[in-house]
Parts: C-alpha cells; structure tokens; sequence
C-alpha cells in the first residue's frame, strides 16, 4: 500500500513539473515575423525624355530614314541620295546643310526635308547658265590666292566676268557640250570650265585660268541680278557700237 501511494505521489509530482514548464514558455505567434521581414525601399527609376525627328524629301531623291523617337541627346546620322538627273541641293527645315550626309543631336524635336534639283543641259538650255553665281569658300587645288573666285557672270551676248579676290577677268564663252565651256579673251584661249553641274540655283565646276588658276567651284545662283542693269553690259554695247570693225567681245 505504501508503495502505491508513493509511485502515485511521483506521477503527480511529474505532471505539476510539466504544467509548470508550460507555463514558462510563452506560446509562439506565427504570424509574428517582425524580426525575419526587414522592408527592401524600392528605387525609382528616371524616365528617360524623347524627341522626334521628322524626315522628308523634294522631287529628284530619298533618304535613308523617315525619322521616329530618339532619347534627349543621342546622335542621329541621315543620308540624302539623289536619283539619276538630280542634284541634292542641300537640307532645310530645323537644321540647314548642304552636305548630304547630315549627322545631328537629338536636343528637342526636329524637323528636315532633303532637296534636289534636276540637273540641265546648257548645251540644249543655255539660259540656264546665264547670271550672276556667287561661291563662298571653294576646294581650290592651286596655292596662289587668284584662285579665290568670288564670282561669275555669264551673259547673253555670250561674254563672261570673272572675280577673284584679287582681280577681274572679261572675255567670251563658249558651251562646248553639257559639261564644257571654253574661256576665251581677245580671239586667245584663256581657260576652260568642266566637270559642270547645274541646276535653277546652284552650279558646280572646275574652271583652269591659264596661269592664274585651277578650282573646284561651288556656287549659288543671284536672283537679284539683272544683266540689263550690269554696268559692264553697257560698256561692252557702247563699245561695239561705236567700233568700225567686230571687236572680240562683240
């Protein structure tokens, strides 16, 4: 009986350690994960700011792009061809060149157009050639600064001045073919024009003046000018109306 009372008193004594030890443990909040969920911030990302770029063409010729949407300040290159008979002439619209290959920065939106011109047979369409054509800076192939033409006008009495920076020349022309003229003053030959290009308003050749110089020229053609108003027009009329006999430049 003892031994029954004892082995009941340890079997109680071993379940109140138990609840006791239940007691002490607080119970665990699963969804409590303070500690395991750090918050990762999150970093904008900059948008990025576009311009578009339009590109067209005249008459006589194409480009390589139509344009789109660029990011602010990436480069963007365009090519001008011309078909068979034109001339590309030059860019317009935002930016203006006359190089037909065109590399621009996409800075704010843009619009340009790439221009041609058909090309004309002087030899068929004299009047084409007659005028006044002014160049700007030329590809010259010679050293001395004669070669520095600033000018040429092509008349129809088939005379022609020739400015450099340093002198003027007056003689006759002679449209030999669509691409040659020959320079001609007092009855001698004084030089030739090849290699010429020209369109309603630009023009492009290599003229030679026998020991002044050899050029490539490119020019544009003056609006402004009227032949009946050249002075030296008028000089070369009077002079041959008050000559007895056919002067060279008559």
């Amino acid at each position: 009986m003892k031994k029954l009372i004892l082995i009941l008193s340890i079997i109680v004594l071993i379940y109140a350690c138990g609840k006791d030890s239940e007691a002490a443990t607080p119970p665990s909040n699963p969804t409590d994960n303070t500690s395991n969920n750090t918050e990762v911030p999150t970093t904008e990302v900059p948008t990025v700011e576009k311009f578009d770029l339009t590109v067209s063409s005249s008459e006589g010729g194409g480009v390589d792009t139509s344009g789109g949407s660029y990011d602010s300040n990436s480069s963007v290159t365009i090519k001008a061809t011309p078909t068979d008979g034109y001339l590309f002439t030059g860019w317009s619209g935002s930016i203006t060149s006359v190089n037909n290959s065109l590399s621009l920065v996409m800075d704010e939106s843009k619009t340009i157009k790439a221009n041609f011109e058909q090309i004309i047979d002087v030899s068929s369409q004299p009047d084409a050639l007659f005028g006044n054509w002014s160049f700007g800076s030329n590809d010259s192939s010679s050293s001395k600064a004669e070669c520095n033409i600033l000018s040429i006008v092509f008349r129809k009495n088939e005379t022609f001045t020739v400015v450099t920076s340093t002198s003027s020349i007056t003689g006759q022309f002679l449209i030999e073919s669509s691409t040659k003229i020959n320079l001609t003053k007092e009855n001698s030959n004084i030089g030739m024009i090849t290699n010429l290009i020209i369109t309603n308003s630009l023009v492009s050749f290599s003229i030679e003046l026998n020991d002044i110089c050899n050029e490539d020229a490119k020019g544009n053609k003056d609006d402004t000018y009227d032949e009946n108003t050249d002075p030296l027009t008028t000089k070369i009329f009077l002079a041959c109306q008050r000559s007895n006999y056919k002067m060279p430049l008559c």
